[in-house]
């Protein structure tokens, strides 16, 4: 398996013969990871793990000039479908919804989110990892 960071949030695996993309973003030319629209083009699938701009933004043209699926939460299915037609290639999924693509399967989580403000440390337990979990997580 290998992962490789796209900058910002979007990052990619690859494993059993399947690319994954998850969270499309592109970064102003000469940010610390450019990355192109026609670098996004590559991907058969894509995975939105939620709804902020940063996640959706370049979906609908992906949808539009690619041939990818997009796999995302009913939330962003709904909002996607106010910005494209191409919704034949998008699936809404659920947590606990599991996907199978060749080697790589991949499990619908329910996504937290931790915020500490007016609160004491350890009052608040954060993922470890960052302030929020996307709702999606690889199983090998």
């Amino acid at each position: 398996m290998k992962i490789t960071w796209m900058g910002t949030a979007s990052f990619s695996i690859e494993s059993g013969g399947e690319r994954l993309l998850f969270d499309p973003y592109l970064q102003m030319r000469g940010g610390e990871n450019f990355v192109s629209f026609d670098d996004l083009l590559e991907f058969d699938t894509v995975f939105v793990t939620h709804c902020h701009f940063d996640h959706l933004m370049y979906v609908p043209e992906l949808l539009e000039e690619g041939e990818a699926t997009v796999f995302c939460t009913e939330q962003c299915c709904r909002t996607m479908e106010r910005y494209t037609d191409q919704n034949d290639r998008m699936v809404c999924v659920r947590p606990g919804n599991e996907i199978s693509l060749g080697g790589v399967r991949i499990e619908v989580l329910k996504g937290m989110k931790c915020v500490r403000k007016h609160a004491p440390r350890k009052e608040k337990r954060c993922n470890p990892i960052g302030l929020h979990r996307p709702p999606f997580a690889t199983v090998p």
